[in-house]
């Protein structure tokens, strides 16, 4: 197999994506090259397609480990060999964030279906309602040690009359800073039609320490002379809000908190919309900005604003139905694709416990968990090997041999990634707002080692695609973590010129490398390429103004 890239300098970087793409293509029987920037030419031949991701890489980093002679090895794919080839790449992200590129690498985008499903087929909006374990889980005041603190409860205490009753409300309350935590500082209420129904300053007994307005939207003066208690605040909650009636809200248990008060017919929107990553939840000025089409909370936060994009949240799920804004209907894993080929393509991950157990669930691929990196790349080493040998087998006539692929043929797997943590493990052991390269050569020096370790353990007719993923994230987020800190504090301004760094530190975060190459056997190679006709570079030009070929 041989594979052709077309890469001119004048166009973009390549994306993780295209990484994705190229795979997929590379393993499977579509006959529909999805990129247009590589071809593998005899593509059946390549069986195999070894991914490994030095999670961090970023172009920067790399020219200092290349000026200081780090990377023999990465350099070998590309300066050892007629027709390596390193690629530019970008990482997910924009003028404003940075994503990291492994999980882009492993989650395939779906095409979303143009499909209407009958309203009165659609479930009500109670068919949303959290369940008891949901509650529980999501810190939501019960029954119970809660009741006993000052909590009211509305099933027993609902003074709500028929005439007055809601089907459903949103909330959502904003909160202050006291020596005690936070207290309840603003109440906003809406109806169905978007009627603010309530929305009152509340009186804050204790001492504030932080009016959080930059949040809370909430300044000295708007609770100056407020004599509203938060038990006429809850008095006045209990005569419209009926057990029956929903609330709706975004992570509504910091709100009933807040109101001390506990109730079980709950639409939280952080939860309707789930994040991709097990553990975190949505914040509300993304899912109004994705799904709403609406910017919220630009400047100080304003809860009736927010309670009204809840609303809105809740009624588009209940207009669209169970499957809508679930990220597992967005995508699908890169492992579910492969197993859905005819033949199906197997599938291993070495990762960490965590990540190996988030990106094969509910997939058939393999998952082998490593700590460490060194354990990682031996692990994948061990299974080239078993390929190597198992291939070798396959050409011998003697029966044994034959046997012996067959018994295990099943070990090796079509498609197998390596997640290598040494660099970011390394830039996140700082809290200076610059680049952490001090003591970083021997990290860089392992890395390398493991990229030489795997070709070398390749067997033929695999293609191995190393790439960073993405730059600097530590550093990104400890910017990030300065600017938030910043804008809490009445003692420290986040100045343009940190902002001008900012933006110039994610754009470098971007910006990482890809390498490419099919592993061939020489003999063969060499065979092909003296019956095949060489092109002519043009005059005045390089090496990344042509088509290149990788064997």
């Amino acid at each position: 197999p041989e594979l052709y890239v077309k890469f001119k300098k004048t166009k973009m970087d390549l994306r993780v994506r295209d990484l994705q793409m190229l795979a997929l293509w590379t393993l499977t029987t579509d006959g529909t090259n999805p990129t247009s920037w590589a071809f593998v030419k005899n593509k059946p031949l390549c069986k195999r397609v070894v991914a490994v991701v030095l999670d961090s890489l970023s172009v920067d980093l790399h020219e200092y480990g290349k000026g200081k002679g780090l990377f023999p090895n990465l350099q070998k794919l590309v300066v050892d060999h007629e027709f390596g080839h390193e690629v530019p790449t970008r990482a997910p992200g924009s003028k404003n964030k940075v994503f990291h590129g492994f999980p882009v690498l492993l989650n395939v985008p779906l095409k979303k279906p143009n499909v209407v499903v009958a309203a009165e087929n659609l479930p009500p909006l109670s068919h949303y309602i959290l369940a008891d374990h949901q509650l529980t889980e999501n810190l939501y005041p019960r029954l119970g040690a809660d009741a006993s603190a000052g909590f009211v409860n509305i099933l027993t205490e609902s003074t709500a009359k028929e005439e007055v009753l809601y089907d459903f409300l949103a909330i959502d309350c904003e909160m202050c800073r006291t020596a005690e935590g936070l207290a309840l500082g603003r109440v906003s209420v809406c109806d169905a039609k978007e009627k603010v129904v309530y929305d009152k300053y509340v009186k804050i007994e204790e001492p504030i320490t932080d009016y959080l307005t930059r949040y809370s939207g909430i300044t000295p003066e708007h609770l100056e002379g407020v004599t509203l208690t938060l038990a006429a605040v809850q008095a006045h909650l209990l005569s419209i809000i009926s057990p029956e009636t929903i609330l709706i809200g975004h992570s509504l248990e910091n709100d009933l908190i807040a109101l001390k008060m506990i109730h079980d017919k709950v639409v939280d929107t952080a939860i309707l919309f789930p994040n991709a990553m097990e553990g975190r939840k949505n914040g509300l000025k993304f899912l109004a900005n994705k799904y709403l089409r609406s910017s919220i909370q630009t400047g100080n936060h304003d809860s009736v604003q927010d309670a009204l994009a809840a609303l809105r949240l809740a009624l588009l799920k209940q207009s669209k139905g169970p499957d809508f804004g679930q990220p597992n209907a967005e995508s699908e894993s890169i492992f579910l694709r492969l197993s859905a080929n005819s033949p199906p393509v197997s599938s291993v991950i070495i990762d960490n416990a965590f990540l190996c157990s988030r990106f094969i669930q509910n997939t058939a691929a393999d998952c082998i968990p490593v700590e460490e990196d060194a354990k990682g790349t031996a692990q994948l080493v061990k299974m080239n090997k078993v390929a190597k040998e198992l291939q070798v087998a396959a050409s011998s006539p003697n029966a044994s041999d034959a046997m012996k692929v067959k018994e295990r043929q099943g070990s090796v797997k079509g498609f197998s990634v390596l997640h290598l943590h040494g660099i970011e493990r390394h830039l996140e052991g700082s809290e200076k707002p610059e680049p952490f390269w001090e003591g970083i050569d021997s990290v860089l020096s392992r890395m390398d080692s493991a990229v030489g370790e795997i070709f070398g353990s390749l067997p033929y007719n695999t293609l191995l695609m190393v790439t960073g993923g993405n730059g600097d994230l530590p550093l990104v987020k400890r910017l990030q973590s300065q600017k938030n800190m910043a804008s809490r504090s009445t003692l420290s301004v986040w100045t343009s010129e940190q902002e001008e760094h900012l933006v110039t530190v994610l754009e470098a975060a971007r910006r990482t490398l890809s390498w490419l190459r099919i592993k061939t056997d020489p003999l063969r190679a060499a065979a092909a390429s003296t019956s095949r006709p060489q092109k002519k570079k043009k005059a005045g030009g390089s090496q990344m103004d042509v088509d290149v070929v990788a064997q």
